[in-house]
C-alpha cells in the first residue's frame, strides 16, 4: 500500500537497501534525498520503537524477555522457521503433546509467491557482506537463542549455524 511508498521509492532493489550498510552512499536517479534514505535504512534495523518495520527483532524480544523476568532459568522453545513443521512438533512433544500433531495448514490462506513484488531477491556478494554486517548482533543473539533451547538437539543447532554461516561468511560464526 501507499504506507510503503516510501520505502520502494528509497530501495527499489534490495542490492540499493544493501548499499547503505556498506562504505559508499549509494546514488541512483529516483531518489532526491539520500540522507532520508540512509536514515530509514538505519532506522528499519536499529530503532526501537512499535512502528519500527522490525520492532520485533531477536533484540528486542530477548529485552522484553528480561523485563518480564526471564533469567536463564526458564526454559525457551524455539521455532526456526526453515525448519518450521519439524520445530513445531518437537515443541508440541516436549509441552506434552500426545499422539497426531498437527502441521501444514489444509487450507493456504495467502501465498505470497504469487504477488509480482517490486523488490526481488538478487542481491551481489558485496551486497550480502553489508546486510551480514548490519544484522550480526541478531544473529548473535539468534544462535544464542537456540544454543539455550530445550527443544532443539545438538544437530538441529549445528544444521542453524551451518545456513548462517553459509547465508554470512563474512561474519565468521
Amino acid at each position: 500500500g501507499g504506507a510503503y511508498n516510501f520505502y520502494y521509492e528509497c530501495f527499489p532493489t534490495l542490492e540499493i537497501f544493501a548499499s547503505y550498510f556498506g562504505n559508499d552512499m549509494p546514488a541512483h536517479d529516483k531518489i532526491t534525498n539520500t540522507e532520508d534514505c540512509a536514515h530509514l535504512a538505519d532506522k528499519v534495523l536499529t530503532e526501537n520503537s512499535r512502528e519500527s518495520h522490525l520492532f520485533w527483532n531477536y533484540q528486542n524480544i530477548v529485552s522484553l524477555m528480561k523485563q518480564g523476568g526471564y533469567n536463564n532459568s526458564v526454559d525457551i522453545l524455539v521455532v526456526r522457521n526453515e525448519f518450521k513443521w519439524e520445530d513445531w512438533i518437537t515443541t508440541n512433544v516436549w509441552l506434552g503433546q500426545e499422539g497426531f500433531i498437527a502441521t501444514h495448514p489444509r487450507v493456504i490462506g495467502r501465498n505470497s509467491q504469487e504477488y509480482n513484488t517490486p523488490v526481488t531477491k538478487y542481491i551481489s556478494k558485496a551486497g550480502r557482506e553489508n546486510i551480514c554486517r548490519a544484522l550480526k548482533k541478531e544473529y548473535s543473539i539468534y544462535l544464542q537463542l537456540l544454543k539455550n533451547s530445550v527443544n532443539l538437539r545438538p544437530k538441529e543447532i549445528q544444521d542453524s549455524l551451518s545456513i548462517a554461516r553459509e547465508n554470512c561468511p563474512n561474519l565468521r560464526l
